[in-house]
């Protein structure tokens, strides 16, 4: 389609209407334009995986902003994710991340939990384990949990070990603990599990 100028922004099907396979490669400033003043939440998201890849400054601070300002809890988790993604590769963003979370809605907590797993460096581990203290979603402690599991660092079992006693609906909590501890491939582990097959434990007990 002929325009006058290179357009600073395109969206194709904005709001997911069509089952497709799509590539659509875009550059930083259309993304970045995107993230922040389209009006569809779908395509928001869809800005912010994208920018997942790449990773400058520049983008880092973008997905900052929005994790922190967007109306939509789901665009929000989704800069969250990104911001994890990047921060295993750059590092330097575990406090940054976790300070733009704060007083959130529970599913993006869960975002930010899942990106300081996915970091697993010094500091994302401090904010893991604040979470477990503090944290109100019984699946985001356990998310935490796992983060810390998959960083594989001293003290990692006895992290775990100390919370299998809390009950939680369903649980989903000890269900999480029993994935981290598998992933540590740690021995001790193994009494636990086997008493935990016996059938006072049945029925989510």
């Amino acid at each position: 389609m002929p325009l006058p100028s290179r357009p600073r922004y395109v969206a194709l099907d904005p709001e997911h209407d069509f089952l497709k396979r799509m590539e659509f490669p875009r550059s930083d400033e259309e993304l970045l334009y995107g993230l922040s003043r389209s009006p569809f939440a779908l395509e928001r998201i869809r800005c912010a995986r994208e920018l997942a890849s790449r990773g400058d400054n520049r983008i880092v601070a973008a997905l900052l902003r929005s994790l922190r300002t967007d109306r939509f809890w789901g665009v929000r988790a989704a800069a969250a994710a990104s911001l994890g993604e990047i921060g295993r590769r750059s590092g330097g963003l575990s406090d940054r991340i976790a300070a733009a979370a704060s007083e959130q809605h529970t599913r993006v907590r869960h975002a930010v939990i899942w990106a300081l797993g996915w970091i697993g460096d010094d500091a994302a581990l401090r904010r893991l384990k604040r979470a477990v203290a503090t944290e109100t979603s019984s699946f985001n402690v356990g998310l935490a949990l796992l983060g810390i599991a998959r960083a594989g660092r001293s003290g990692a079992f006895e992290a775990l070990q100390a919370e299998v006693g809390r009950e939680t609906h369903r649980d989903i909590l000890r269900s999480l603990i029993f994935e981290g501890m598998a992933k540590l491939k740690d021995a001790r582990a193994l009494p636990i599990f086997l008493e935990h097959t016996h059938p006072r434990f049945r029925n989510g007990r």
